[in-house]
């Protein structure tokens, strides 16, 4: 794999290099990771893309993207949606929540037609990714 500089809406999957401009789909999710990508690097991904497409979007179809893209299952659904409680993210999607804050918020932005208020999102959006980062510790350790 070359390890040369790459613009940030670039990575390498595999020999492939990727295109990470826009949001990531469920399809895109599942694929990678069913071919070993980490989990927890894919939910990562998909909160980093959410914030760069809400830097960029503040029209009505954009806030109808983003609540699509932030309900959307991550990885970990496709193992732990029988028994959540055994989620390593768990207590990031169930009950009061940052996720749950954000969904709040763009629910809101959607329910009224208001315009979107990109700063408290994107602070939401750098704290729950902050929790997904944490979570990720925290599973190593138990794993170790």
């Amino acid at each position: 794999m070359p390890t040369y500089f790459l613009p940030i809406d670039m990575r390498w999957v595999g020999d492939t290099l990727k295109d990470m401009t826009g949001l990531i789909t469920f399809e895109e999710i599942k694929q990678r990771y069913e071919s070993g990508e980490d989990p927890f690097a894919l939910t990562l991904e998909k909160w980093i893309r959410i914030k760069e497409f809400l830097n960029k979007q503040t029209n009505y179809s954009g806030v109808v993207q983003l609540f699509e893209a932030a309900t959307m299952k991550v990885p970990f659904c496709l193992d732990y949606a029988p028994n959540c409680s055994l989620c390593p993210l768990e207590r990031i999607c169930q009950g009061p929540s940052t996720y749950q804050q954000i969904l709040k918020l763009l629910y809101y932005f959607l329910a009224t037609g208001m315009p979107l208020e990109k700063e408290p999102l994107i602070k939401l959006v750098d704290k729950l990714i902050e929790e997904i980062k944490e979570a990720q510790m925290e599973w190593k350790k138990r794993l170790d």
